[in-house]
């Protein structure tokens, strides 16, 4: 973590005086502390030396009144034990963490190269080494996603970069551990620009979801030079890039988290696409599109949230545990009759001393410094959710040759029939085996409220078994009963539903990604009319999240 050699660092915004590295020398005798990097309301940045080892450590250290604060200690903790559990090449390193003369410290790896806001700032990053850096990105959340923990902070700044190309991502201090106890109490923080809108709804736990958000108004950042807000153009027409873009920003950039990418190792696969050429050397071609951030909540805090209510507690009655194992059961027995897609091998290890990153333009050597940049609580950016796919295709454009209406009536025969085998069907079927599961369930219930003579419970069965048998849908945590044990068997509905739609994404994805090209294919042997139905089709698929009314005659 570093601004190159000779810098000053930024002020501090707000009345934090660091102590200076002389001081810090005295409270830290292990170490030799050589400068400041950087300050800012949450604390400071040295480069030292940890003298046993010679070796450059940089130290982080937090203002003397939040080590008083038991929240602010809990939190640093949070963010020495999330960073310590996580050896990878992409991940700085933590040596040592403790509390001396009223400051808490971190003792990290010492990262001598820049910060992505540097390069955005310097003009330094073309569309090239802006694909190699995020790539890198996303093996770092890839692998702290996997282990529970979420970074809570995607934003330039803590994106360093080594003189050799390898990009850490830094601070993890807004990290949370998703499912530990202290998740449930925990206080996220991020920074408004970059913020999921999720985070702004009270008593919303964050999960990887929310970085992935972050990510991509990184990535539009880092090709157009300035965060994404209010109403905005995606960046491939005007940058003249890959459509697919267009395409990784938006879903990434979704309200709904259901409809963003769910793992950060599918936006890793969707950037590598971009940056192998396709088949033939076609690349999609850019649409345009224009999205919206709706406003930041008016008076809401610089990015402050604290979730307070929690979850309704598991039933730990025989009924919920009857309802787990047919549900597990049930899934187990269904995915095992489907071969399973293999899955994306994860990067190899690299040591760190000897990393480097994929071929792409140089860094440049040596830029100054420029100043940190200012907070302002800016509009905070939502993409609103993919338009609705069309009931039915609109009917060929005049003048069309019968040649492409046969050409176009067999592709959608064709992926429409993928779609329905490999992920409409799949998620039908195994909805209504939960769908099965749970309306047992809710008889087993409704006969135990019975024999209790618990009017209210019998009630209360009866009103959910006729909302199920209607909308065939789970409940969002606000919507759940007050009936511990109704509530219980609800929220497991809920997390089947959400199971089944993840694992039938990874197919849904192959079969959209394929389509698309043979869309390409058959665009670029095409002129006029016949062209412009091919592409108008294209376009929707892009679309649309599901392809089931966009594929119809």
């Amino acid at each position: 973590m570093t601004a190159p050699s000779g810098s000053s660092a930024p002020v501090p915004p707000d009345s934090f005086v660091p102590p200076s590295a002389e001081e810090l020398a005295a409270m830290l005798p292990a170490y030799d502390i050589s400068h400041l990097i950087a300050a800012g309301g949450m604390g400071a940045v040295y480069a030292g030396m940890q003298r046993a080892l010679d070796r450059p450590v940089a130290i982080k250290i937090l203002p003397p009144e939040a080590a008083r604060d038991h929240e602010s200690i809990d939190r640093f903790r949070t963010e020495a034990k999330a960073m310590a559990r996580l050896t990878h090449p992409n991940i700085p390193a933590v040596y040592d963490f403790d509390v001396s003369a009223g400051y808490c410290y971190l003792v990290m790896e010492f990262i001598d190269g820049w910060n992505v806001y540097q390069l955005i700032t310097q003009k330094e990053l073309s569309p090239d080494l802006t694909y190699s850096l995020l790539a890198q990105v996303c093996d770092a959340l890839q692998f702290a996603h996997q282990r529970g923990v979420v970074h809570g902070d995607i934003k330039p700044s803590n994106l360093l970069v080594t003189q050799d190309g390898v990009v850490k991502l830094a601070d993890f201090g807004l990290a949370q551990l998703t499912g530990s106890r202290e998740a449930e109490t925990y206080v996220p923080m991020g920074t408004p620009e970059y913020a999921a809108p999720e985070l702004w709804q009270p008593g919303v736990i964050m999960d990887q979801r929310a970085d992935l958000y972050s990510l991509g108004c990184v990535f539009y950042e880092m090709l157009t030079g300035s965060p994404p807000q209010g109403q905005f153009q995606l960046p491939a027409v005007p940058l003249k890039l890959d459509a697919r873009v267009d395409t990784i920003i938006a879903r990434c950039m979704q309200q709904n988290p259901a409809m963003r990418y769910q793992t950060a190792s599918e936006i890793r696969t969707a950037i590598d696409s971009i940056r192998t050429p396709a088949p033939g050397g076609h690349t999609p071609r850019p649409t345009g599109t224009r999205v919206v951030r709706p406003p930041t909540p008016r008076g809401a805090p610089p990015v402050r949230r604290r979730t307070t209510s929690k979850p309704p507690a598991q039933s730990s009655s025989p009924l919920l545990w009857i309802l787990l194992g047919l549900a597990a059961l049930g899934a187990i027995y269904y995915f095992s009759q489907s071969p399973a897609k293999p899955a994306v091998p994860p990067a190899p290890a690299v040591p760190a001393s000897t990393a480097t990153a994929p071929a792409a333009p140089s860094l440049p050597e040596n830029p100054p410094a420029p100043p940190a940049p200012p907070f302002t609580p800016a509009t905070a950016a939502t993409v609103p959710d993919m338009p609705a796919p069309a009931a039915e295709s609109p009917p060929p454009p005049p003048g069309i040759s019968q040649g492409t209406v046969d050409k176009l009536t067999a592709f959608r025969a064709k992926y429409r029939s993928m779609w329905q085998a490999s992920v409409a069907g799949k998620l039908q079927t195994e909805t209504d085996r939960i769908a099965a599961f749970y309306t047992a369930a809710l008889d087993k219930l409704r006969e135990e409220f019975t024999a209790g003579q618990d009017a209210d419970g019998m009630i209360a069965v009866k009103e959910e078994a006729a909302r199920f048998a209607k909308s065939r849908t789970g409940l969002k945590p606000e919507q759940l009963s007050r009936l511990e044990k109704l509530a219980a068997i609800q929220q497991t509905l809920s997390s089947a539903l959400e199971t089944a739609n993840t694992r039938v994404n990874p197919a849904a994805t192959l079969i959209r990604e394929q389509a698309l090209l043979e869309l390409k294919q058959l665009e670029n042997a095409t002129a006029g009319a016949d062209q412009q139905a091919v592409s108008t089709l294209y376009d929707k698929i892009v679309a649309a999240s599901d392809l089931a009314n966009v594929l119809v005659d």
